[in-house]
């Protein structure tokens, strides 16, 4: 009788250790957990990622990377490099927009130069990137890049080709993913008008075409914040 619950014992724990075993594969393999990005960070101007099951991997090692942003379903992160130059008056810091692979880490460049000299310095190399942003389409990014004395300029960069698209004198924007004004952007301008110069908020479209101006900065923000809420689709 003993030997038979023994044996019936030891029938079960291995019945118990088997199925642990298992599970345990199980969840290894799971391609969520082990593939799939979460988030990302940037610690000491490197960029790190974290995966579904917490894992973290650094991505970017020259301690000189900025505002990462997704791209192509989490498979490749966009980012700034500052680089540091010396030049006649000193040293100095232009960036680039870069693009590392979350898998391989393979890195390239999407632009770096711009296609003229801008009226600040009467340089193409690029000392702002502001706000980075993705298209809808995933085909392009826009971002505020300096190119007057007065005002800087919104560009449109394929992320493929490197190819830019000047569109139109602006300080900052916003773009807009959803509602009536979807494509479009929400931007800030330096205009002289009859009270002189002075910042003016508007939508307008590529074509810098205005589809509807604002009062002052606060109205603006205010009709942003409905846009975006979750209950306008």
């Amino acid at each position: 009788m003993k030997k038979t619950l023994t044996l019936v014992f030891t029938a079960l724990l291995i019945s118990l250790l088997f199925y642990n075993c298992k599970n345990e594969s199980k969840n290894s393999d799971d391609p969520k957990t082990e593939t799939e990005v979460k988030k990302f960070y940037v610690k000491d101007k490197n960029i790190h990622i974290v995966y579904e099951n917490d894992k973290q991997k650094q991505i970017t090692f020259n301690g000189s990377d900025e505002e990462p942003i997704f791209y192509n379903d989490k498979k490749q992160i966009i980012f700034i490099r500052n680089v540091p130059e010396r030049g006649p008056y000193g040293e100095y810091q232009r960036k680039k927009l870069m693009m590392v692979s979350v898998d391989d880490l393979s890195e390239r460049t999407i632009t770096e130069k711009k296609p003229y000299k801008d009226g600040n310095d009467n340089s193409n190399e690029i000392f702002r990137i502001g706000n980075p942003t993705i298209s809808i389409d995933n085909e392009s990014i826009y971002f505020i890049v300096e190119k007057w004395v007065t005002s800087d300029e919104l560009v449109k960069v394929n992320i493929e080709t490197g190819l830019w698209d000047e569109l139109f004198a602006a300080n900052s924007f916003e773009y807009i993913r959803k509602g009536n004004y979807k494509g479009q952007f929400l931007v800030t301008k330096s205009e002289i008008r009859d009270k002189g110069r002075a910042a003016y908020f508007m939508i307008v479209n590529e074509q810098d075409i205005v589809t509807k101006e604002f009062e002052n900065e606060s109205s603006a923000k205010e009709f942003l914040k409905i846009i975006n809420s979750p209950n306008n689709e």
